[in-house]
């Protein structure tokens, strides 16, 4: 009899004729050996288990030609899913929670109910049970949230682009087929940091925490669902998120058969072809929309296109001058930043000459709530680099910043040098051009003293 221990995979060939105890390997292009032994020569079918990888091969045999065939054998290491529980304000139906027995969930009056109100015990991948859904939750009626279904679509915070509400509580779950997985990317990240906050369920690892004001990485699940819990306190306010999502289809590779060696061509390859469909990557990207206050320059939102953002007079670019569309998560576009904000310039001043000396506004009293000042310093000889050096430096912690940069381009995250807060003086900073500008940004909470800044041309000539 001949008989093959074969793991499915694509396009395979002989490493040589020779024979290494007894067996013969093959080479392979992806994952995939392939041993021959050698007893007899029947021509009746036969059925091999081979238990450690749990498959289940059939051939039907004539001579050295037959068709083969590959299927899964599972052998559960447990055959119960166990009570998943049951969510605050929420009713469970149902006792049974062996492979195939299905429960219910729903909500007491005044909760609507989030998730997948169903769950089937099924035997997973790896020969375990597990529901085929999380457990849904019971959120009340007025509460910000909600279950995302379908191949795509957009999570935002509330009230997003403005800024989100104090105090809120919202939950959403991104609900996708068994076998599925799920690709959320950031296009938009501000909040207070460590005490607002989105909490990410159904990734790897499993809990993800986000506060801050930097765009997270994208989030691919390694489930068939995704839960964002997105908290705020009673203080500050921002922008909040935005985050487009996109199903993976799951793919299950088949063959009808291939005919074993030696083939017409004694190549001594054979392939496995796949009758399943691949979903189409997403060549664009969603429309970027224009900052308030400002416009954007380009409409053509294809991989690898990039579009340019600027500000009405009066207004200073606070994100990204340009974005570029690119590639994410291998079936998903996405552009390289979120979309810039126009903020009202309320102070400061273009100086130019051999030195001088500027501060914040009202120094050395507290300066205001809700500034945004703007100070481009130009030397007079292009050929001269700018120094600035600071003789006091007091600005709220973490809330309010100085941020640095090289060049004219006010805002543009590329050419920042150094981002400023607290009560330490800083030492001496050179640009690395003629020019140089400085972003203060306050918020509307308390302020302190501010800073004093004294600035001239450095003889050092541009390399």
């Amino acid at each position: 009899m001949v008989s093959y221990i074969i793991l499915p995979v694509i396009n395979i060939s002989f490493l040589n004729s020779a024979s290494l105890n007894g067996r013969r390997q093959l080479r392979k292009k992806s994952k995939l050996k392939v041993w021959k032994r050698t007893k007899h020569r029947i021509h009746e079918k036969w059925i091999w288990n081979w238990n450690l990888l749990n498959l289940n091969v059939k051939r039907v045999s004539k001579g050295l030609h037959g068709l083969l065939r590959l299927q899964r054998k599972m052998e559960l290491q447990s055959s119960s899913c166990g009570n998943p529980g049951v969510p605050p304000k929420g009713v469970l139906y149902g006792t049974r929670f062996d492979v195939g027995d299905k429960i219910r969930y729903s909500c007491v009056t005044g909760y609507i109910l989030d998730g997948h109100p169903q769950l089937t015990c099924i035997a997973n991948s790896v020969n375990t049970a597990s529901w085929d859904f999380p457990v849904p939750i019971c959120r009340a009626e007025d509460a910000c949230g909600g279950t995302m279904r379908g191949s795509s679509g957009i999570i935002s915070s509330p009230s997003f682009p403005n800024e989100y509400h104090n105090n809120a509580d919202c939950t959403w779950t991104i609900v996708a087929e068994p076998g599925d997985t799920i690709s959320l990317i950031f296009t938009d990240f501000q909040m207070e940091e460590k005490y607002d906050y989105l909490e990410i369920e159904g990734s790897e690892p499993p809990t993800i925490w986000l506060s801050g004001m930097n765009i997270p990485p994208p989030i691919i699940s390694n489930k068939n669902w995704l839960r964002l819990h997105f908290v705020t306190d009673s203080n500050h306010r921002y922008r909040g998120f935005s985050a487009p999502y996109q199903v993976k289809k799951a793919i299950d590779f088949k063959s009808r058969g291939f005919k074993l060696f030696p083939g017409k061509d004694n190549s001594n390859k054979f392939s496995i072809l796949n009758e399943g469909g691949i979903k189409t990557a997403s060549n664009l990207c969603p429309d970027p929309g224009e900052p308030e206050n400002g416009k954007r320059v380009g409409s053509d939102f294809s991989l690898g296109s990039t579009v340019q953002f600027s500000c009405d007079e009066d207004y200073v670019l606070q994100g990204a001058k340009s974005i570029t569309c690119q590639r994410i998560a291998e079936v998903f576009a996405a552009w390289s930043d979120h979309r810039p904000v126009c903020k009202v310039k309320t102070c400061g001043s273009n100086l130019q000459g051999p030195s001088g000396t500027f501060t914040s506004p009202n120094f050395p009293f507290q300066y205001d709530s809700n500034a945004q000042c703007v100070w481009v310093i130009t030397a007079v000889n292009t050929n001269k680099v700018i120094q600035i050096n600071f003789e006091e430096f007091d600005l709220e912690i973490g809330y309010d910043t100085l941020t640095i940069g090289d060049g004219g381009e006010v805002g543009d995250p590329r050419t920042v040098l150094q981002v400023l807060t607290g009560s330490f003086v800083p030492d001496l900073i050179v640009s690395m051009s003629s020019q140089m500008w400085l972003h203060l940004q306050t918020d509307e909470s308390v302020g302190s003293v501010g800073f004093k800044v004294n600035y001239k041309g450095n003889d050092e000539l541009l390399l």
